[in-house]
């Protein structure tokens, strides 16, 4: 397993899904899998590209398999959710939750649902963006997600851990910067 090449087939594979070259996304995201060791950001990545592509059954077992590693490590609600929106099963979408939730109204990800009234109430309750008569102005701040340790040599999860509390702590010195805290980001 080498973490910087599934990396780079990993956004090579983001680059053939924005370009709509489908086939060629899924074997990006297929070879990053693989050289992941399984990376729950990457299947989710192949179960929307298998979304997009009218494979729903393997989006389905994609989504599954998520869920259920879900219950024993870190699997984003957000990346989950745009594999439901490209399902267009937008009621599952609306469901799941996520710190990363505050990206639904830029994510190219999201297009296809931001005209949906539950969206701009999902917006709303976020207090993204207020009404119309009241705006919100969001409050500046910023999570650190944790990161992963990708490497074989498990001693090395300090050095992740360790990333992520350097990131928070220089984060924390801005005055006019809410940091969320790691226990926040780690749900």
């Amino acid at each position: 397993m080498d973490p910087n090449f599934a990396v780079a087939h990993w956004h090579l594979g983001l680059a053939y899904e924005e370009k709509r070259l489908l086939d060629g996304a899924t074997e990006e995201f297929k070879k990053a899998i693989s050289l992941s060791g399984g990376s729950p950001l990457m299947k989710a990545a192949l179960g929307r590209t298998y979304a997009k592509s009218q494979k729903t059954q393997e989006a389905s077992e994609m989504l599954n398999d998520l869920h259920e590693l879900a219950k024993q490590q870190y699997a984003s609600a957000y990346e989950i959710a745009t594999i439901y929106v490209a399902l267009a099963n937008k009621e599952q979408a609306y469901r799941e939750h996520s710190f990363h939730l505050v990206n639904l109204n830029v994510s190219p990800q999201f297009k296809s649902v931001r005209s949906d009234p539950r969206f701009q109430n999902l917006l709303q309750r976020l207090l993204l963006f207020g009404s119309a008569s009241n705006p919100v102005r969001p409050e500046k701040s910023i999570a650190v997600p944790s990161f992963e340790n990708l490497s074989e040599d498990k001693a090395n999860t300090y050095f992740a851990d360790g990333i992520q509390d350097e990131i928070l702590t220089r984060l924390s010195k801005i005055a006019d910067l809410k940091v969320i805290s790691r226990t926040s980001t780690e749900h």
